[in-house]
């Protein structure tokens, strides 16, 4: 038998905020395995997984940005504009 979870159990065990589940559902991005059943949606446990596994929710940045080179963007930007205002 397929276990179908509610919204707070399918963020819970993905480790998400439901708020992230309701988004996902709004977008249509799982609609291959939840619907709503009257004012509740339902989510098959065993398709949800395996597209997490297929599509994780969060893509990694092959080249994210070092917390160094922010900061010193933002002191350069910050000191163009005060020289600007004089």
């Amino acid at each position: 038998m397929t276990d179908f979870l509610t919204v707070p159990e399918a963020a819970d065990l993905i480790r998400v905020s439901e708020c992230t589940v309701h988004r996902k559902l709004r977008k249509g991005e799982w609609d291959d395995f939840a619907w709503k059943a009257g004012k509740a949606w339902r989510i098959e446990k065993g398709p949800l997984l395996e597209h997490l596994r297929k599509k994780p929710l969060r893509e990694s940045n092959p080249d994210p940005m070092p917390p160094t080179t922010r900061r010193a963007r933002f002191e350069a930007e910050m000191k163009k504009a005060m020289a600007a205002n004089g």
